[in-house]
């Protein structure tokens, strides 16, 4: 079974090819030439020593690039997740970007996860934020108080220890500011 594909760097009318099972095959070697959509049946094939992102069975789409290198999107078959990770070249040599994920309303960041707690923002930084409740270190921008004792930080900050009050006009979203 092939899938037509809207395009392609080797020829106008090639169609975009379905392999089928991985088997043990290392991700690293389906680069550009092997571009096409491929599955991985078998939780027991799927090691990371093999380049997977996860050790679940799915299916890999590997997509060539302009400078022929590709991309390849891994999506396990029990989720809704979403791994992507490049092949380019680099000062010296072709090299695998690491594997990233990609989060939605179906497959949120977990709870302990360094997007989260705010890598790299300092206390005071706020955002728009999409669900509830906040994650772990994260309060509402609703005018409310806060402890000082519990929150230094964001005392030093706001030293009459209330919160922010910020009101989106979207009533799906809030504002969120980083407390610890």
């Amino acid at each position: 079974m092939t899938v037509k594909s809207p395009f392609s760097p080797f020829s106008d009318s090639a169609p975009f090819p379905y392999f089928g099972e991985l088997g043990t095959t290392n991700l690293n070697s389906l680069t550009a030439e092997k571009y096409g959509i491929y599955r991985q049946q078998n939780s027991g094939s799927v090691y990371s020593a093999l380049n997977y992102p996860v050790d679940s069975p799915g299916s890999l789409l590997v997509l060539p690039t302009r400078d022929d290198g590709c991309s390849q999107e891994y999506r396990p078959y029990d989720n809704n997740s979403l791994y992507r990770r490049r092949y380019y070249k680099s000062s010296f040599m072709w090299v695998w970007s690491s594997w990233c994920q990609e989060y939605n309303t179906e497959n949120p960041p977990s709870p302990d996860s360094r997007l989260l707690q705010g890598a790299g923002l300092p206390v005071g930084a706020i955002i728009i934020w999409h669900a509830t409740p906040p994650p772990y270190g994260w309060l509402y921008c609703d005018g409310s108080s806060f402890r000082a004792d519990e929150y230094p930080s964001l005392a030093e900050i706001f030293m009459d220890g209330s919160l922010p009050l910020l009101n989106p006009s979207e009533t799906s979203l809030a504002y969120i500011i980083k407390a610890v």
